[in-house]
């Protein structure tokens, strides 16, 4: 058993309210862990209980990440989220471009969409706020697993959440090995082992054996930053929580330094003085008030000195820090409140990066939603006996609307939508482009102004309400207006020879 190393701080640091002291016993769990972290330096007095960095170097404390508990990680980036703005920042921006307004539910069946409502704004579920606090999990956790209650009789679902924690083990489907089918849960002491099987469809048989044997019921379970080696996710604050932890102490401790940056003392220098003669004058001068008027001869100089420590290096370093600490989300510093050189102009071309890392989770997000909302929604219809006939339209029908993640500029998307349409138009009539290719280009430009579009019905239409109107004026006698361009030239042809008669 390894010894519990005593409380220290950072170098320097005595403001460590950020960096709460953790049981060890939390934190590392198991003797092994504590061992292994043991031969890696852990209880070097530099650093604080549980943590060391994990970022660069041998030996001096550091070991490496895979080591680390994963519930460790899982604790301290709860932890950085509750205390560092910059660490909660980081987690609810992107959630605030992606859910700040509720997800919106779309299909064409009115009956199917009034099931998924229900299912989805039910008290037991009460989606509408609940899904925002399950995607800031799944964000500071790496995985989110979802638990199901399903009413025996009408086959409403009620979904709960299942702590990552509680899963010692993961089993894949045999022939997919990067697709989780099995949870366990390794039993403490009186507790029982515990499987969930991991809702689906479409497994292998080997996999289906596995999942015969989970009887302890079935799971959603969704993982971010995962890779194909291992079947376990991480939060996004993982790879940047030391330096997170680095930099919040750096500010304290600068914090600290404000007092001794606004303090100054006064320099008393008396020419040709002894030690006798210097006393005599500090007890006549004493220390001056603020507007005070003091006379002396040449003899006496009397200076304000206060602290130059370069405060101006701290500010370039903080901001190459905080900058690396965005890096893996390609936030730009202005989003944080550094704006440095950035302009209007500047600011949107830098926005680039972190919209794109943003749809990919917005992407993640949806396929969450839906994967949800069509598992629960197939044993409802099971369930009530409308499973029939119905199941290819739900999964193909189903769509959801969510707020989009830039406001476009109405003036530049106008300008846009006009001259593409007018070219399309002017191509067309030149025999440079044919019907179809002009309807394509109007249809891709309304889709970058978010209108969904289908350009060929919407001629379609227009050409029947033309032709509808030409007979409503042909059956008034009103023929020559709204005719052809032949008839057109007719009757001014007419009109001119009447005139000339």
């Amino acid at each position: 058993m390894v010894d519990k190393p005593p409380v220290t701080n950072l170098p320097g640091t005595t403001l460590s309210g950020l960096v709460s002291q953790m049981p060890l016993d939390d934190i590392l769990p198991s003797t092994n862990t504590k061992a292994a972290i043991a031969e890696a330096g852990y209880g070097n007095p530099r650093y604080e209980p549980g943590w060391a960095p994990i970022g660069s170097g041998t030996g001096g404390g550091n070991f490496s990440p895979f080591s680390t508990s994963p519930a460790h990680m899982r604790r301290m980036a709860e932890h950085l989220y509750h205390f560092s703005p910059l660490a909660r920042g980081m987690v609810d921006v992107p959630l605030a471009f992606q859910l700040g307004r509720p997800l919106r539910w779309q299909h064409p069946d009115e009956d199917m969409l009034e099931m998924v409502e229900a299912f989805w704004t039910s008290a037991g579920n009460n989606m509408d706020i609940r899904f925002l606090e399950l995607m800031r999990r799944l964000a500071l956790d790496g995985e989110l697993i979802l638990t199901r209650i399903i009413d025996p009789i009408t086959g409403m679902a009620t979904i709960g959440t299942l702590p990552p924690d509680m899963v010692t083990e993961i089993e894949c489907d045999p022939m997919m090995p990067d697709r989780p089918a099995v949870l366990h849960r390794k039993g403490f002491g009186l507790e029982p082992d515990m499987a969930w099987r991991v809702a689906g469809e479409g497994w292998s048989i080997m996999a289906q054996a596995l999942r015969d044997a989970a009887t302890d019921g079935e799971v959603h379970y969704f993982t971010i930053n995962r890779t194909r080696s291992t079947p376990r996710g991480s939060g996004d604050l993982v790879p940047i929580i030391d330096w997170i932890r680095a930099y919040e102490n750096a500010l304290f401790e600068e914090i600290e330094n404000w007092s001794d940056l606004r303090s100054f003392i006064y320099s008393v220098q008396v020419a040709g003085a002894d030690q006798a003669e210097l006393d005599q004058w500090k007890k006549a001068i004493g220390r001056p008030d603020p507007g005070e008027m003091l006379f002396h001869n040449d003899r006496i100089e009397l200076k304000a000195i206060a602290p130059a420590l370069n405060s101006y290096d701290w500010a370039n370093a903080s901001r190459q820090f905080r900058n690396h600490i965005l890096t893996p989300r390609a936030f730009p510093e202005h989003w944080f409140g550094g704006g440095g050189n950035v302009n209007r102009a500047t600011a949107a071309e830098m926005d680039t990066p972190v919209l794109n890392i943003l749809q990919e989770r917005r992407n993640t997000i949806i396929g969450i939603a839906k994967e949800v909302v069509m598992v629960e929604m197939l044993t409802r219809l099971e369930a009530t006996g409308m499973m029939a006939g119905r199941r290819a339209e739900l999964m193909e029908d189903l769509a959801v609307d969510m707020q989009p993640l830039t406001r476009p500029d109405g003036s530049k998307t106008a300008a846009a939508f006009a001259s593409g349409a007018t070219a399309a138009a002017h191509l067309h009539m030149q025999g440079l482009l044919t019907t179809d290719g002009a309807l394509k280009i109007i249809s891709s430009y309304a889709a970058d102004a978010g209108v969904e579009l289908d350009a060929g019905e919407e001629l379609t239409a227009a050409l029947a309400r033309a032709e509808e109107e030409r007979a409503v004026m042909a059956d008034d006698g009103m023929s020559g207006i709204g005719g052809s361009p032949d008839d057109a030239r007719t009757d001014d042809n007419r009109g001119d020879g009447d005139a000339a008669a």
